[in-house]
């Protein structure tokens, strides 16, 4: 009996190696069989895998080369129909709109590219070479008409690797620099984790009895264990055991060491606003908006505002969970916090103590600026 092969996989990209399906090792070919015999492999399972990660880094090197390929040949042909174009309008530019139309209709050309074609052999007499710019980058370019801004900002496209998305943004909408720029130092304070204060409830009907403050303006009611005595303003821990809680008196506590929490990341706002789920403790968690403290990001839309959110993104997209410090509200009732991280850590008390300053760091790479509310 013929043995049966099926095979499934996903539709295979324009730029991947040509009959060899898709590159990416995260895309796999999946193989069911029948249960007849396979023949064994004449190899190791160990030799197997590397010959399979060689191919799958070959087919991925062929298909960036060909994309790469695709992209100077798009640039070369464009600026060769833009040189042949020219010369035959040169002195003739009332005749070119009827030449348009006509290469419109004979050759499947949009009258706008073609039109841009020929502004980009005159602006680049001499054809670009292989400077990493895409024919996206130079149609942007031939909107600004200063050839020295012009020639500035290509460079600065190559320095800093801009894609044709936040080179939309600069042409478009050109880029404001932040006014009265203060950088500097932030003072934190990292908070404890757990930390809660006795708050006292009163009742018109019922007698008064003590709750936990657990911040948000949520309240939990946690039976006093035996023989203590809590008042209200008192600071205590808790401490989970198995599936109950328990508190434990915290006199070495402050204040300002609560409202401290884990929190799990659910949207990226902007540069510094983050749609997040808190911990309070206790099984509750609360969905809050929440503001960086003491900073202030460019507004999105703006390249700085978009880069700001991409490292804030970036950053704790490499993490679990954060960990915040919370503060007063601002007038959007957004809470102030400053911000925790550590990439790969899973326990939150040691990322609180050790984390790294996400306010800070947005500060110290330039896409932020000090903010006093």
């Amino acid at each position: 009996m013929a043995k049966e092969i099926k095979v499934v996989t996903n539709s295979i990209p324009e730029a991947s190696y040509p009959g060899a399906g898709t590159p990416s090792s995260k895309k796999k070919i999946k193989v069911s069989r029948s249960n007849q015999d396979i023949a064994p492999l004449p190899m190791s399972e160990r030799l197997y895998q590397k010959l399979l990660a060689v191919l799958r880094r070959e087919m991925l090197r062929g298909a960036q080369s060909i994309q790469k390929y695709i992209t100077i040949e798009k640039i070369r042909t464009n600026w060769a129909m833009g040189r042949h174009i020219d010369a035959e309008l040169k002195g003739r530019d009332e005749a070119a709109t009827a030449v348009y139309q006509r290469l419109n209709e004979d050759l499947n050309v949009s009258v706008r590219h073609l039109q841009d074609i020929t502004r980009f052999y005159r602006t680049y007499p001499t054809m670009p070479g292989q400077s990493g710019l895409s024919w996206t980058h130079y149609n942007l370019l031939l909107l600004i008409d200063d050839p020295v801004k012009r020639r500035r900002l290509e460079e600065r496209i190559i320095k800093e690797k801009i894609g044709v998305n936040d080179l939309r943004l600069l042409v478009h909408k050109p880029e404001a620099p932040l006014i009265s720029v203060k950088s500097g130092r932030l003072v934190s304070n990292r908070g404890t984790l757990f930390a809660y204060s006795v708050m006292k409830v009163n009742s018109m009907h019922d007698a008064n009895f003590l709750t936990l403050d657990c911040g948000f303006d949520i309240s939990f009611y946690q039976t006093i264990p035996d023989g203590a005595v809590y008042k209200s303003g008192n600071l205590c821990r808790s401490v989970k055991e198995g599936e109950a809680y328990s508190l434990k008196r915290a006199p070495d506590l402050r204040a300002q060491d609560i409202y401290t929490y884990q929190a799990l990341v659910e949207r990226f706002v902007d540069g510094d606003t983050l749609l997040v789920n808190v911990d309070v403790g206790f099984g509750i968690w609360k969905r809050e908006k929440l503001r960086f403290r003491g900073i202030d990001c460019p507004e999105m839309g703006t390249l700085p505002g978009n880069r700001a959110r991409k490292f804030v993104e970036e950053e704790l997209g490499k993490c679990g969970f954060v960990v915040i410090k919370t503060y007063k509200t601002d007038k959007y009732d957004r809470y102030l916090v400053d911000v925790f991280y550590l990439p790969g850590e899973k326990d939150p008390v040691k990322v609180a103590a050790e984390g790294m300053y996400l306010n800070q760091a947005l500060i110290d790479k330039g896409l932020a600026q000090i903010w006093e509310s």
